[in-house]
């Protein structure tokens, strides 16, 4: 028993210690920092998805009812009223 007590605190405990805590900590980071990146990739994928179908959606509207509606457009072609 004193063994393993004395394995943990001695110089070697404290050092591999140490290195699991900044391991951990490394590990945490770089998943916090890759979380985020995804997180800002895949908004960005979205809402270019989400404006194409509007704008789609918006053309083809239009055109089965062009007499009742048509499509009002800004400056970058997104779909602003029908």
């Amino acid at each position: 028993m004193m063994k393993v007590r004395h394995t943990l605190t001695g110089l070697t405990g404290k050092i591999t210690s140490r290195f699991l805590m900044f391991a951990a900590l490394s590990i945490l980071i770089i998943a916090g920092i890759g979380y985020i990146k995804i997180y800002q990739v895949t908004a960005n994928n979205s809402e270019i998805r989400i404006g194409r179908a509007a704008h789609t959606a918006a053309v083809i509207f239009s055109e089965h009812f062009s007499a009742e509606f048509y499509p009002v457009f800004d400056d970058q072609s997104n779909v602003k009223a029908i």
